[in-house]
């Protein structure tokens, strides 16, 4: 009976692993696991602007295929980053991409931008960090990080940084590059970050700006 026992254990652990490997993602986001071709036809994204996304180079699987990438979304001051999953499919045009994670960041100053796959730490080059940056010096190219996430491709999440120091970035249209002094910054920015539970995305986009929260 006792090896009967084990026998079931181990076989439902081997199962566990087999099929749990792939189920990454950050369960607690009420957006985890929507589906789209394009993800401003979600209801929860309407009026949403697609800015562009990019693939995660080293989620590239040993058959060639990119299964994690970013999408960004904006609505006027309003800025959404998504980690998703790249869904197989034998047609391009049809690729589909499930969420696993979101950041939501809210009133986004005009000297502000949100940048992905271009920030470096501790001079080493990371395509997961993610930061909203803030202009000092638009003339010369410099630039602080005002808040800095890391997309953590094993889980499937987007984990908040709470150290800042030795991220630098350069920005998407432009060869800026980052400044290397820390500071500790107070920004207007509201930054929702999902992972942290401060408020789900889906709560956010449905309430009007002015009704949700204090601004941090």
């Amino acid at each position: 009976m006792m090896k009967r026992t084990q026998h079931i254990l181990l076989t439902l652990l081997i199962l566990a692993t087999l099929f749990g490997c792939n189920n990454i993602g950050n369960t607690d986001n009420p957006m985890f696991g929507k589906i789209y071709r394009n993800a401003s036809e979600l209801p929860e994204f309407k009026g949403y602007q697609e800015m562009g996304g990019s693939v995660i180079e080293s989620s590239r699987n040993t058959e060639g295929y990119y299964e994690l990438a970013f999408s960004y979304l904006q609505k006027k001051d309003s800025h959404i980053l998504i980690l998703e999953e790249i869904l197989k499919s034998d047609k391009k045009e049809e690729v589909k991409y499930k969420i696993l994670d979101t950041i939501h960041v809210q009133y986004v100053k005009e000297d502000q931008f949100l940048t992905f796959g271009a920030c470096s730490k501790d001079e080493s080059f990371n395509e997961k960090l993610i930061a909203l940056v803030s202009v000092i010096n638009d003339s010369t190219g410099d630039y602080k990080v005002v808040k800095a996430w890391l997309a953590d491709t094993k889980e499937g999440r987007i984990k908040t940084l709470a150290d800042t120091k030795g991220i630098n970035c350069i920005r998407n249209d432009d060869e800026g590059c980052g400044v290397d002094e820390y500071e500790e910054v107070v920004e207007d920015s509201l930054i929702t970050d999902t992972t942290a539970q401060i408020i789900s995305i889906d709560t956010v986009i449905t309430q009007p700006i002015d009704s949700i929260a204090v601004k941090q």
